[in-house]
């Protein structure tokens, strides 16, 4: 199976678009920070961070577009994935992306609000993402 956390700062805000079909489609990007360290030998690591890329479609998309800001603190959990495209020059695309399947504001730095939303009836099939980007 296929899942994986993450834990970080919202690079920038949320963007968000909406499909032909009317779908909500966002993508965000996650600052994820390994702290630095001694080694037993005396070594000094440094801090390392990593930029990871998330989508998200249907109401998940709208809501964190919402709820979350630029410098936020999230968990995100989803399923991480290879995308590839034609680009124009004829060369090929590639990223991979963690595909959201629940995020929010990690409680330890700052406290929520939860409002219900609408619960719409059985999830439409996922949309083409790339249709929105």
């Amino acid at each position: 199976m296929n899942n994986l956390t993450i834990l970080g700062n919202l690079v920038r805000p949320v963007e968000l678009k909406f499909l032909n079909n009317g779908s909500a489609a966002a993508r965000l990007c996650v600052a994820v920070s390994r702290p630095g360290y001694t080694t037993k030998m005396g070594k000094v690591v440094e801090e390392t961070t990593s930029y990871v890329n998330v989508s998200l479609i249907g109401s998940i998309a709208e809501n964190a577009a919402n709820s979350l800001d630029k410098g936020t603190r999230v968990v995100v959990t989803g399923r991480l994935e290879q995308r590839t495209w034609d680009k124009e020059d004829g060369t090929k695309g590639e990223i991979w992306e963690l595909n959201a399947e629940a995020i929010g504001p990690d409680l330890r730095f700052a406290t929520a609000n939860p409002q219900k939303t609408a619960i719409s009836k059985a999830p439409a099939p996922a949309p083409d993402y790339e249709e929105a980007f």
